[in-house]
């Protein structure tokens, strides 16, 4: 039995967009690994394929276990989830032959659909930080994070992080300072 498995993945519908290189296919699947005492055991793997600008792509996977199941996700580069492709059938790779996944037209529309947030509200200031008595260190590559403490989740939080009880009376809400 074949321990690889080649994958040719392929859209639904022709497509020609640079956001498609903006995608990925995280494939998961079981690999076969000896034991110290020389069975064999199965331990989960998984890979991921980056598409060209026409939503497709070729792999091989190697080693895999083909009789186990092997499932397939549409991401986005940052890892997010966009659409579940599903199991793979993979009749053909146990003969030898190429797999082909197809991503459905609908999935890949919503993958490629621009998400525009709703603004947030940004405070922009540089500056410089400089310890004093050690001037050959920089902080160049630091940045410094400003948020309000407008919710209640918010400020669970930075009293959980100050270590401080929340019904201690130092409530410095930024809310009660406005």
């Amino acid at each position: 039995m074949p321990n690889q498995l080649w994958l040719r993945i392929e859209p639904e519908k022709a497509i020609n967009s640079a956001d498609a290189e903006s995608l990925q296919v995280r494939v998961s699947y079981e690999i076969s690994i000896q034991t110290e005492d020389k069975q064999n055991d199965s331990h989960p793997a998984s890979d991921i394929i980056r598409l060209d600008r026409h939503a497709s792509a070729e792999s091989k996977l190697e080693p895999v276990l083909l009789s186990k199941p092997i499932h397939a996700r549409l991401e986005s580069r940052q890892g997010q989830e966009l659409a579940d492709l599903g199991e793979i059938d993979t009749g053909p790779g146990k003969k030898g032959e190429p797999v082909t996944l197809v991503i459905p037209a609908e999935s890949l529309k919503h993958a490629l659909e621009r998400n525009n947030p709703e603004q947030q509200p940004v405070l922009e200031r540089s500056g410089r930080f400089v310890t004093l008595g050690q001037v050959d260190r920089r902080f160049d590559d630091y940045s410094l994070s400003v948020d309000l403490i407008d919710t209640e989740a918010k400020y669970q939080a930075i009293s959980s992080l100050l270590a401080q009880n929340a019904d201690n009376g130092t409530n410095a809400r930024s809310a009660e300072v406005a």
